[in-house]
């Protein structure tokens, strides 16, 4: 081992924070370089307390069988929330290099119904953790290049969902204030198990355009904005026109298939006289 990768590790186990700061604020690739060269323990640790979006962006530049051991280091939420940020092509490339049973427990976990706020849901939102000052988040929403929108999503350690802090708030304040000072506490999540029918007249669609998502356990997912609520309000209802229309069409069919059927044998029947006169 040499001491730079001593010391790498050292720090990481010492001051893991502080080390996935640094880590977020390399290169993706310069990141992964890094994590590639540490012991996937030491590397798991490091990308459980990076910023998401952040570990999601390292973990593509690392071989896919190093970060599947990587993620199974991981704490399972803290995987899936890196694994819901991940690129289709590197999450499925992850699922096939891991074990069977962990792989089916991600993608169970990652996976909605049709119909439910998850399958909607926007599942890049950028979060952060509250503890993060108002320099780490403007640091974060420069380097992201995502201006989706206004919000910054707060998560406690474990990703459990606080609160927001609106991008535009955060020019007000100085660098060093916790984002948990000036957050704003009172915008309730929806549940991405329920459904878009049930979440359609929440009071919180007349004060905010988009609303925080989580899992049963408060553990945050992602966002759904009004717009994306009617588009895909939009898209079940034509939906259920054309299956209507499909149902018509095939009742029709039906009724005119036993009408004709209903005739035949009522003529070819045996004693109907035209029956027989046809026979004959």
């Amino acid at each position: 081992m040499t001491d730079t990768m001593f010391l790498s590790i050292a720090y990481i186990e010492s001051k893991p924070e502080r080390a996935a700061r640094t880590l977020e604020s390399l290169h993706a690739e310069d990141a992964a370089a890094l994590m590639a060269t540490v012991p996937v323990r030491i590397a798991a640790m490091a990308l459980a307390r990076m910023n998401v979006w952040s570990g999601a962006r390292c973990i593509e530049h690392i071989p896919v069988e190093r970060a599947a051991g990587i993620i199974e280091q991981m704490p399972f939420l803290d995987a899936a929330a890196l694994l819901r940020m991940a690129s289709d092509g590197n999450r499925e490339a992850i699922f096939e290099a891991l074990a069977v049973k962990l792989a089916r427990a991600f993608r169970n976990s990652l996976a909605f119904p049709p119909g439910t706020v998850g399958a909607q849901m926007d599942k890049l939102a950028p979060s952060m953790e509250a503890t993060r000052t108002v320099a780490d988040a403007l640091k974060y929403a420069r380097q992201k290049r995502r201006p989706k929108g206004d919000i910054v999503f707060l998560t406690d350690a474990e990703r459990n969902y606080m609160g927001i802090i609106r991008i535009s708030e955060l020019v007000r304040h100085d660098g060093k204030v916790p984002l948990s000072d000036i957050m704003e506490a009172d915008v309730l999540p929806l549940l991405a198990r329920s459904s878009l029918s049930a979440i359609e007249s929440v009071p919180a669609w007349d004060r905010q355009s988009v609303l925080p998502v989580v899992g049963r356990k408060g553990n945050f997912l992602g966002a759904l904005s009004r717009a994306d609520l009617a588009a895909a309000k939009d898209t079940v209802n034509a939906g259920d026109r054309g299956s209507g229309g499909a149902t018509i069409i095939h009742q029709l069919v039906t009724c005119y298939a036993v009408t004709v059927y209903g005739l035949l044998k009522l003529i070819l029947q045996p004693g109907n006289p035209q029956a027989e006169g046809e026979q004959s």
